[in-house]
């Protein structure tokens, strides 16, 4: 009994913790008809004029899912609103 309360207390800051940390779930588009909808096309010449190098999108969460590199190289994941083209923010978004 006596470590399971020291268990207990020994976890209970993570289990407080986890909630913080930002989730694909946190990030909103909006729902859209499928010709709503610019072409993945279009998504991938208006990132790629932003400097972005676009390996792969998707649709996902009622967004686009891009992933590629920055212009300094670093790899990206960003979320691209379907119908105006803009990479939408995440909500409470923190780095891990």
């Amino acid at each position: 009994m006596r470590k399971l309360l020291i268990l207990s207390a020994a976890l209970a800051p993570l289990a407080l913790a986890a909630p913080a940390f930002a989730s694909d779930d946190d990030v909103v588009c909006p729902e859209l008809a499928a010709d709503e909808w610019l072409p993945i096309g279009e998504i991938e010449a208006r990132l790629t004029g932003l400097g972005y190098q676009v390996r792969e999108i998707e649709r996902e969460r009622n967004c686009y899912e891009v992933e590629g590199t920055d212009a300094n190289g670093a790899t990206f994941e960003a979320y691209v609103n379907p119908k105006t083209g803009e990479i939408v923010p995440r909500r409470n978004r923190q780095r891990r």
